[in-house]
């Protein structure tokens, strides 16, 4: 069968089957619990069942496993491919049978395994019946695998190993934090034992004074965040950039990732709501070789919807309808003479 639309199999079964791909051609029963107990007492434990021994040949997992990472690397799922670690898999993308007849509402999937080289987890994402543009199996169930893919291996130390061997080593002595949330900084601080002082008082956003990396101490001072106006963004990471700014009304573009480098609206200029902020990101810990580039231009808008109106949005309001209301008033008193003017001429 070149199409799957004859079988019937539960995800798990799927998951099974590219499980035993992984594991050398042994296919293991799902096991859902490990053991239960009471307390810190034992009162069963579930042993691992093996299911078939071998599925196939080696020379045939050989080639199973080179199709399957070449969808990750130049396939349908070439999207999700990482350079901290290989991922194997198929995407999958299936029409629905509704009364008789295939429809237009799909059930999308991404299965496979990671890392591929040497695999330790199996997984499979199934959506079904997805919204929007989005309806393939690549553009909606493989970045989740993704996700998935990437929490795991955040937290497996032996997995941080060829991670941790890339890292620099001219490692400072202060962290890398330039600017954000003053009890965040301050608790990270004092976590690492790192001296920090803070001219702020009880202001939220702050900066680092000075960024000496062979000083174990940091200074703090306050960032001003005026209302109706853009703050500076700058050194910040991406999450708080979108806290200050959208919360403000501000439409968030992010290009790279890391910390903000460069924003498109200068800080202290006023706040038109809906208008789009560029931000230049650059990965931490890393300096700019070159000079900044320009920023594209903010994108048109129209957004229309969460209208909040702070202060400067009533005055500009006020302004705008004062102005309305003098020129409608200068037009209709035009209008009144030019009929004066008309009835007071002689008739021929």
């Amino acid at each position: 069968m070149c199409i799957g639309y004859e079988l019937k199999l539960a995800p798990l079964q799927t998951l099974a089957f590219y499980n035993a791909i992984a594991n050398n051609g042994v296919k293991v029963q799902p096991m859902i619990v490990r053991e239960i107990k009471q307390a810190d007492k034992v009162l069963e434990r579930f042993e691992t069942k093996v299911l078939i021994p071998k599925i196939c040949s080696d020379e045939t997992l050989s080639k199973l496993r080179q199709m399957l990472e070449g969808v990750v690397l130049e396939g349908t799922a070439s999207a999700i491919r990482t350079p901290d670690y290989s991922i194997a898999g198929k995407t999958g993308t299936a029409w629905k049978f509704k009364n008789g007849q295939y429809t237009k509402q799909y059930s999308t999937s991404f299965c496979g395994y990671f890392p591929a080289d040497k695999p330790k987890y199996s997984c499979i994402v199934v959506v079904d019946s997805p919204k929007g543009a989005n309806w393939s199996g690549a553009q909606v169930a493989a970045p989740i695998f993704r996700e998935v893919a990437d929490k795991a291996m955040a937290r497996d130390m032996a997995s941080q190993r060829p991670l941790l061997a890339r890292a620099p080593s001219n490692k400072s002595k202060v962290p890398y934090v330039r600017a954000g949330l003053q009890d965040e900084l301050t608790l990270v601080c004092q976590k690492l034992g790192v001296s920090n002082h803070s001219q702020a008082s009880g202001d939220d956003w702050v900066r680092a004074n000075r960024a000496d990396s062979n000083v174990n101490a940091v200074d703090w001072k306050p960032v001003a965040v005026r209302p109706g106006r853009v703050p500076d963004v700058t050194g910040l990471t991406l999450r708080d950039a979108l806290f200050l700014l959208e919360n403000r009304g501000l439409r968030v573009k992010a290009l790279g990732t890391g910390r903000v480098r460069q924003q498109s609206v200068a800080a202290g200029s006023g706040i038109r709501r809906g208008t789009v902020v560029t931000l230049a990101l650059e990965p931490i810990g890393t300096k700019s070789a070159a000079a900044p580039q320009a920023l594209p231009a903010p994108e048109p808008t129209q957004l229309t919807e969460n209208k909040l109106i702070t202060a400067v949005d009533q005055d500009e309001a006020k302004r705008i309808k004062a102005l309305k209301a003098k020129r409608l008033a200068q037009y209709r008193l035009s209008q009144e003479a030019a009929k004066r003017a008309e009835v007071a001429k002689p008739k021929a």
